[in-house]
Protein backbone atom coordinates (compact mmCIF):
# COMPACT_ATOMS: atom_id res chain seq x y z
CA UNK A 1 0.00 0.00 0.00
CA UNK A 2 2.56 3.10 -1.19
CA UNK A 3 -0.75 5.16 -1.86
CA UNK A 4 -1.51 8.69 -0.23
CA UNK A 5 -3.56 7.92 2.75
CA UNK A 6 -6.32 10.87 3.37
CA UNK A 7 -8.24 10.73 6.35
CA UNK A 8 -10.54 13.44 7.39
CA UNK A 9 -12.30 14.21 10.79
CA UNK A 10 -15.69 15.71 11.09
CA UNK A 11 -16.44 17.11 14.14
CA UNK A 12 -19.07 17.38 16.24
CA UNK A 13 -19.36 21.57 15.96
CA UNK A 14 -19.54 21.11 12.33
CA UNK A 15 -15.88 21.88 11.25
CA UNK A 16 -13.67 19.21 9.47
CA UNK A 17 -10.26 18.61 8.93
CA UNK A 18 -8.46 16.38 6.27
CA UNK A 19 -4.93 14.79 6.83
CA UNK A 20 -2.58 12.92 3.90
CA UNK A 21 0.10 10.86 4.81
CA UNK A 22 2.06 7.79 3.18
CA UNK A 23 1.96 4.69 5.03
CA UNK A 24 5.57 3.20 5.92
CA UNK A 25 6.44 0.74 3.43
CA UNK A 26 8.35 -1.57 6.18
CA UNK A 27 5.12 -1.64 8.23
CA UNK A 28 3.09 -4.31 5.91
CA UNK A 29 1.49 -6.40 8.18
CA UNK A 30 -1.69 -7.35 8.16
CA UNK A 31 -1.59 -8.12 11.72
CA UNK A 32 0.15 -4.97 12.90
CA UNK A 33 -2.37 -2.84 10.81
CA UNK A 34 -5.62 -4.57 12.12
CA UNK A 35 -4.64 -4.78 15.65
CA UNK A 36 -3.25 -0.67 15.74
CA UNK A 37 -6.92 -0.35 14.16
CA UNK A 38 -8.08 -1.67 16.25
CA UNK A 39 -6.21 -0.21 19.65
CA UNK A 40 -7.06 3.07 18.17
CA UNK A 41 -10.73 2.54 18.00
CA UNK A 42 -10.15 2.58 21.68
CA UNK A 43 -8.46 5.26 22.65
CA UNK A 44 -10.31 8.43 24.04
CA UNK A 45 -7.79 10.32 21.04
CA UNK A 46 -6.20 10.26 18.00
CA UNK A 47 -2.47 11.03 18.07
CA UNK A 48 -0.60 12.81 14.57
CA UNK A 49 2.47 13.51 13.87
CA UNK A 50 3.28 16.33 11.61
CA UNK A 51 6.82 17.00 10.99
CA UNK A 52 7.75 19.54 13.39
CA UNK A 53 4.08 19.21 15.03
CA UNK A 54 2.35 16.55 17.40
CA UNK A 55 -1.32 17.19 17.50
CA UNK A 56 -3.93 15.25 19.91
CA UNK A 57 -7.97 14.94 18.71
CA UNK A 58 -10.01 14.28 21.93
CA UNK A 59 -12.55 11.61 20.45
CA UNK A 60 -15.39 13.24 22.45
CA UNK A 61 -15.35 16.13 20.23
CA UNK A 62 -15.17 14.00 16.90
CA UNK A 63 -18.43 13.09 15.05
CA UNK A 64 -16.91 10.84 12.25
CA UNK A 65 -13.75 10.00 10.78
CA UNK A 66 -13.48 8.63 6.82
CA UNK A 67 -10.33 7.08 5.72
CA UNK A 68 -9.85 6.96 1.79
CA UNK A 69 -8.02 3.33 2.15
CA UNK A 70 -9.87 -0.10 3.19
CA UNK A 71 -6.90 -2.21 5.37
CA UNK A 72 -6.80 -5.79 3.79
CA UNK A 73 -8.15 -7.27 6.87
CA UNK A 74 -10.98 -5.34 9.13
CA UNK A 75 -11.93 -6.33 12.36
CA UNK A 76 -14.79 -9.00 12.22
CA UNK A 77 -17.68 -6.54 13.89
CA UNK A 78 -17.06 -4.63 10.46
CA UNK A 79 -20.30 -4.10 8.20
CA UNK A 80 -19.23 -5.12 4.13
CA UNK A 81 -20.14 -3.98 1.36
CA UNK A 82 -22.17 -1.17 3.23
CA UNK A 83 -22.93 1.76 1.12
CA UNK A 84 -24.62 5.58 2.02
CA UNK A 85 -27.86 6.24 1.07
CA UNK A 86 -28.55 9.86 0.56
Amino acid sequence: MNQTIKMTIQYIDGTAQTFEWVPDPEDTNVANMVGNLQKSLNEEYILLEMGDKFMIVLKQNVKTIEINAVPPKLPNTTIRGARLVE
